[in-house]
């Protein structure tokens, strides 16, 4: 019995062990539920509004950089999104996801659900490359893009592989006007980014995103609603996507 007990305690010691590894890098700003939901392999966003409540805690140093981006642009709106995979046949997910970050052309495919209309929309009406350098491993990208209601885009996009692990960030680099009329934020005043990095048996897949807009008091709800479920549609779709068969 003694036996029994002990190889039993064992066991679920090391269970307990491997499903906290999952969420390890997660501080007290994600609820159990969505802990959960994460150890179940389920994409999860956050819409926390505030910087101050960035969910994620570690020292890898592609995530930092993303955390820090968004913590300096200070954002009126912002979101995350998070997934954990497992290594273990998921060998090149990095390089995966880095060619679909790279497909610009293919933004045009996303699908963004719109609240006010109830309906399914492309993200953007299309998107093309402008400019293009390739630094060894890193990529830094100019891009235009069309985006209902914001109009024509431009952006600088940056690829980076940070040791093994990856870093995407694109940030508007013109003026965004909400149908032509209001301005809502300047150049780099929406960012945009996704890490992947590798934690023993794990990916962490963490997309966050903000909007330092300005504020158009009757607009506001609109506008907010408008710029986070872009960002959530955005960093959501390339973090789904290589589950999706090919």
């Amino acid at each position: 019995m003694n036996i029994f007990k002990t190889i039993t305690t064992t066991i679920l010691l090391l269970v307990a062990l491997n499903s906290a590894s999952a969420t390890s890098f997660f501080n007290k700003y994600i609820s159990t539920s969505d802990r959960q939901k994460i150890e179940n392999g389920e994409v999860v966003i956050l819409n926390t509004g505030n910087t101050k409540k960035i969910c994620l805690d570690t020292d890898n140093k592609a995530a930092v950089k993303l955390i820090q981006t968004m913590q300096a642009l200070k954002p009126a709106y912002f979101a995350e999104v998070i997934q954990v995979k497992p290594y273990k046949g998921n060998e090149n997910l990095v390089e995966l996801i880095k060619n679909e970050l790279l497909n610009v052309e293919g933004y045009a495919g996303i699908p963004y659900w719109s609240v006010r209309h109830e309906r399914y929309y492309d993200l953007y009406d299309w998107a093309k490359v402008i400019s293009r350098q390739d630094k060894g491993q890193n990529i830094d990208m100019k891009i235009k893009a069309y985006m209902s209601p914001f109009g024509e885009v431009g952006m600088d996009v940056a690829v980076e592989q940070i040791g093994t692990s990856l870093f995407y960030m694109f940030s508007n680099n013109t003026k965004m006007y909400y149908e032509d009329k209001f301005k809502v934020t300047d150049p780099q005043g929406m960012k945009s980014g996704i890490v992947v990095f590798r934690d023993g048996e794990n990916w962490i897949l963490y997309g966050a995103g903000g909007v330092d807009a300005l504020s158009v008091f009757f607009l506001r709800d609109r506008v907010e609603t408008s710029f986070i479920n872009r960002i959530k549609s955005f960093t959501a779709y390339f973090i789904n996507k290589v589950d999706q068969p090919k």
